[in-house]
């Protein structure tokens, strides 16, 4: 008698992942070597992108343990040799507990370091008092999310171990749907900062691109968020096929956790790319008025040497010969 095939969800979460971390990691990698590069000292923007990625290989760690050892993506029924179905669910509710923190410090790490480096970008001062707001409420918001995460039941443990007793006064649904709406508020919000403050330049055509890839991330991260939120609505947290249920949301969980620091990474990298495909080492063309990629976290001296590009501008630094090689550009010039 031939058996059935059981229906499985795994291809989908080993492909969203490791696609994604894949690219999270050559982005870094390319963010470290285009500062070691340029000699340019780490800043709040390059550490919360570091936090980012420390997230994305937590996130890489979790998601086989939970395939493995919690079966997620195949539905509960055709699961053999992990225990009762009590014990299954007991397991998948521990891992969600874990990532779903995990989650939240990733989108927040990135929001501060898109916020720094805005900071950095536009030495306007119209543009400080939005980011200072942002950065507020992005602060706020990952304190509440983290409290109510953490203190979702009472005593904790109810959350994945029901014979603890006490209660569940937070449901999943309204969790998700609300942290995450205003995680995507906050995130558009970012991206129209941006908008409003670049629609006033007139810039070379290397530069627009650039800033559309921004743009063009901003707007896939802000989808996955969309596409969470829509699966959050149709969760049923009382289901026993929580394994199965639960699939959608981690597939786009995954793709915006690594997203996020390919995001944050994309306008430092060009430096190394530079580097890598031309054997160009920026900091010998810095002060030659060539046409040259970096960005500056320093005051510069005299004129900027190209026309229509971003500077950069950073805190004081008091080491001269650092300020001599701090004017760096965003994107090249024609």
């Amino acid at each position: 008698m031939e058996t059935t095939p059981r229906e499985s969800k795994h291809i989908d979460l080993w492909i969203s992942e490791f696609i994604t971390f894949g690219a999270a990691t050559v982005l870094i990698g390319l963010r470290l070597l285009s500062r070691r590069l340029t000699r340019i000292e780490f800043w709040w923007d390059d550490w919360f992108a570091i936090g980012c990625y420390s997230v994305a290989i937590a996130w890489v760690v979790i998601i086989p343990i939970w395939i493995k050892d919690g079966e997620l993506g195949l539905h509960i029924n055709d699961i053999h040799g992990h225990g009762t179905k009590a014990e299954i669910l007991m397991h998948n509710s521990l891992i969600l507990y874990v990532a779903e923190l995990f989650y939240a410090t990733a989108l927040f790490c990135a929001k501060g370091s898109i916020l720094s480096f805005y900071w950095r970008m536009f030495r306007v001062t119209n543009i400080k008092l939005p980011i200072q707001i942002l950065a507020c409420c992005s602060l706020i918001w990952i304190i509440i999310r983290t409290f109510m995460g953490i203190f979702h039941c009472m005593p904790v443990q109810r959350f994945w171990d029901p014979s603890a007793g006490g209660s569940c006064a937070i449901e999943d649904k309204k969790f998700f749907f609300g942290t995450i709406l205003v995680h995507v508020m906050l995130d558009i919000a970012i991206i129209a900062l941006l908008i409003l403050q670049v629609r006033k330049l007139q810039l070379p055509v290397f530069q627009r691109i650039g800033i559309m890839l921004m743009f063009l991330f901003g707007i896939v991260i802000c989808a996955s968020a969309m596409v969470i939120i829509v699966a959050s609505t149709q969760f049923d947290a009382t289901s026993e096929d929580l394994n199965w249920n639960l699939v959608t949301i981690v597939v786009w969980a995954s793709v915006e956790a690594n997203l996020v620091t390919v995001s944050t990474c994309l306008p430092t990298v060009r430096p190394a790319i530079l580097y890598l495909f031309t054997c160009t080492n920026p900091t010998s063309t810095i002060g030659s008025g060539s046409n040259s990629y970096g960005h500056s976290y320093g005051r510069s001296h005299g004129r900027s040497q190209t026309k229509n590009t971003i500077r950069l501008s950073t805190l004081p630094n008091n080491k001269d010969n650092d300020e001599s090689s701090s004017t760096h550009q965003l994107a090249d010039s024609d």
